[in-house]
């Protein structure tokens, strides 16, 4: 029995810490790069550049379903999710097209 316990503990702790993390992967013409969010740093990171201080975006303002918001040195990254994991990434002006890692 206790185990069986301690596997219990060990998969919610495994599973909380991951929900910490998402990933995108969103398309640059013909190629794929991650995208990832970490909730605990409050940090999004994109092809090298650390974009911090992120917060949840305004719905429906900003993005539609939910997304979220970060700045490096005056420019904003937002990550936007839509239905069946389908997302957008816009770097200042560009704007990219993402779908959930794993979909």
């Amino acid at each position: 029995m206790t185990k069986y316990l301690i596997a219990l503990v060990l998969a919610l702790l495994a599973t909380a810490a991951h929900a910490q993390t998402f990933t995108f992967m969103c398309e640059v013409g013909s190629r794929t790069y991650p995208v990832t969010g970490n909730l605990k740093k409050a940090t999004l990171t994109w092809r090298g550049t650390t974009f911090r201080d992120l917060k949840k975006a305004q719905i429906p303002d900003v993005c539609a379903k939910y997304g979220y918001v970060a700045t490096n040195k005056g420019v904003t990254a937002t990550l936007c999710g839509a239905t069946q994991g389908a997302g957008s990434l816009e770097i200042g002006k560009d704007t990219f097209a993402c779908q959930i890692k794993g979909k």
